[in-house]
């Protein structure tokens, strides 16, 4: 069963190395509702998981599992908007990475022919324009309709 509550102490106690790789930190938790106990995250001190923040979150025992954020410190603004609006928009250069592992994607699936392997940049870079091409609209749009 989910929970809902405002952290009231984080603090970050270890981390956890992963031997197939990746790292898990673990934070000492507290809550305005009286809940404590620790939570792993991927990230140490993560932005989502600070103090005054207001998280949906699982207990058992001692053991949190974080869902999700719920608000910020004013418990006024949803966290998941708050990250974009500050973020401001991405730009084509951002997608190259996407546009790679997509086209690798495609070809290890088999959606694909055998010799597009040999292709995987031309595919790379066709998903690429076309993205380009979705936000140079996106942005032309939003400067002839800017309301």
């Amino acid at each position: 069963m989910n929970k809902t509550s405002k952290i009231t102490k984080v603090i970050f106690t270890t981390n956890w190395v992963n031997p197939k790789g990746g790292t898990i930190y673990y934070h000492e938790i507290e809550f305005a509702n009286g809940d404590s106990g620790s939570v792993g995250r991927n990230r140490q001190n993560p932005e989502d998981m600070k103090v005054g923040m207001e998280i949906e979150y699982q207990i058992n025992d001692k053991k949190i599992k974080f869902v999700k954020a719920i608000g910020d410190m004013n418990n006024n603004n949803d966290f998941s908007k708050k990250k974009f609006v500050s973020g401001g928009k991405k730009g084509p250069e951002e997608f190259l990475g996407y546009a790679y592992a997509y086209a690798k994607d495609m070809v290890v699936a088999g959606k694909t022919s055998p010799e597009d392997l040999n292709n995987l940049q031309m595919i790379a870079e066709t998903i690429y324009s076309h993205i380009k091409s979705l936000l140079k609209d996106e942005k032309q749009q939003k400067e002839d309709y800017p309301f």
